[in-house]
C-alpha cells in the first residue's frame, strides 16, 4: 500500500483528530478533503472552458505609442482597484485568461471627481495643460504565473488578487 507522510502543526492537530473520528480514520478524512479541494478548484476552470460565450470576451483599449488598439481576449475579471494619486486616478484590473494566465490592465486618467469639490483645481496651471486632460496610460501586461503578477501589483491589490486566484472560484450559499 502506498505511503505518504504529512506533518501537522500542534495548533492543527485537534481538527485532524476530529476529522479522523468523523471519517473513520485519518486517511479517509484527508482523501475526502483532497477530493473536495480538487473538485472546487477544477470547477471554476471547467466552467470557464465550457462557457465560451460573448460574456467571456474582454475588450480593452490599449495604448501602443500614440495609437489606441482595441484588444480582445477571453477571460474573467477577478480584481479591480482604483487609487487617487495627486490629480490622477489610476485603475488596476486583474483578469484570469482562458489559458490560465493573468492580465493586468492599467488606466491612468485625470481624477475628474475632484473638479466639482475643489475650486482650487481651476487655479492650478498643471490642470490647464492638454496632457492633464488626457488618459496617460492604457497598458496591458500578461503574466504566466501568479507570482509574476503579484510582484507587479500595488500593495492594496495584492491580497484581493491573491484571494481571487487562490480562493474558491464559486461560493455556494445556503441562505
Amino acid at each position: 500500500m502506498p505511503n505518504k507522510t504529512i506533518y501537522v502543526s500542534a495548533t492543527d492537530l485537534p481538527i485532524f483528530e476530529q476529522a479522523a473520528a468523523m471519517a473513520g480514520g485519518l486517511s479517509p478524512a484527508i482523501a475526502a478533503a483532497l477530493r473536495m479541494y480538487v473538485s472546487n478548484r477544477s470547477a471554476g476552470r471547467a466552467d470557464m472552458e465550457r462557457q465560451r460565450t460573448d460574456d467571456d470576451l474582454i475588450e480593452l483599449d490599449v495604448a501602443e505609442g500614440p495609437a489606441r488598439v482595441r484588444t480582445r481576449f477571453r477571460g474573467e475579471r477577478i480584481a479591480k482597484l482604483s487609487q487617487t494619486l495627486g490629480l490622477r486616478r489610476i485603475t488596476f484590473e486583474v483578469y484570469r485568461t482562458a489559458k490560465s494566465q493573468f492580465a493586468l490592465y492599467i488606466v491612468d486618467r485625470p481624477d475628474w471627481s475632484r473638479w466639482s469639490q475643489d475650486s482650487s483645481m481651476w487655479e492650478d496651471p498643471q490642470t490647464w495643460e492638454p496632457s492633464f486632460t488626457q488618459v496617460q496610460d492604457r497598458s496591458l501586461q500578461v503574466f504566466e504565473t501568479m507570482d509574476e503578477l503579484l510582484a507587479a501589483l500595488p500593495g492594496d491589490l495584492v491580497n484581493a488578487a491573491r484571494f481571487a486566484i487562490e480562493g474558491p472560484s464559486v461560493r455556494v450559499l445556503d441562505i
